[in-house]
């Protein structure tokens, strides 16, 4: 099937780049493909375990994309034939496209630390699959530790703090450092300590210990946090691997 634009990726930028052509040219026909079968808001993710309560309350409505007139495939774009101008997909199908779109995004910053992957440490996803596993995680979480004092660190905190020991661990001597100036992030920190979150500022953290299941963070400062939960939110990385195979050139960041 052929369309005058694919728009690989149904997050806010696919989203609102297939929305803007087609209030521009309402005569385009346009495409989203999207992998996962649902997309959540990605400014509501930081929220979902209290103040919303469940994911099926911060997602996009598919009917935005279809009173629009676009069409919306969810399948996974798996190769871009650039010399024919089609995609393939991991469920077998092939589209032609005019002009292609990538919005992939990017993915959560993993940390290279002995434990990142036991039971309990969970990656800021703004994927439905992965978001609703990490859900659980938190939910049952009594004692956590938020590693990175960033927007989406302060967020998580902010909603979990309520019934739950919350610990943030940021590299920098303050919070939100990289994006205001040390005021702003100062008045974050102690709104914060006022609803009984702990911050330990100028450490990172060397190791996540436990039997198989999280049960303590090792900081550089020497200090061993309690855990049954690790959140990590250290930045992102770009989801650019489809170019890359495809062959676009790519800046380093």
């Amino acid at each position: 099937m052929k369309y005058d634009v694919v728009v690989v990726g149904g997050g806010a930028g696919g989203l609102a780049a297939a929305l803007a052509l087609k209030s521009l040219r309402p005569d385009l026909r346009v495409l989203i493909l999207r992998r996962t079968r649902m997309q959540p808001i990605p400014c509501s993710v930081p929220y979902i375990t209290e103040t919303i309560g469940s994911l099926d309350g911060c997602l996009i409505p598919d009917a935005i994309v279809k009173n629009a007139g676009i069409d919306l495939v969810v399948d996974e774009v798996v190769e871009i034939d650039r010399a024919r101008k089609l995609v393939k997909t991991a469920g077998g199908r092939e589209f032609e496209y005019g002009k292609l779109v990538l919005a992939t995004g990017a993915g959560p910053a993993k940390l290279n630390v002995p434990g990142i992957d036991l039971e309990g440490v969970v990656l800021v996803y703004k994927e439905y699959e992965q978001l609703a596993k990490a859900l659980e995680t938190l939910k049952r979480a009594k004692r956590l530790v938020i590693v990175g004092g960033g927007f989406v660190g302060l967020e998580f905190a902010d909603d979990l703090a309520s019934g739950r020991e919350v610990r943030v661990v940021e590299i920098l001597d303050e919070v939100l450092a990289l994006a205001l100036d040390r005021e702003f992030g100062e008045i974050a920190r102690r709104k914060l300590e006022e609803r009984g979150v702990e911050f330990h500022l100028r450490a990172s953290v060397e190791g996540i210990r436990g039997g198989g299941r999280v049960e303590e963070v090792v900081l550089s400062t020497g200090e061993v946090l309690p855990a049954d939960a690790v959140l990590v939110s250290v930045g992102v990385a770009p989801n650019s691997q489809l170019a890359a195979k495809a062959g676009l050139a790519l800046d380093e960041l």
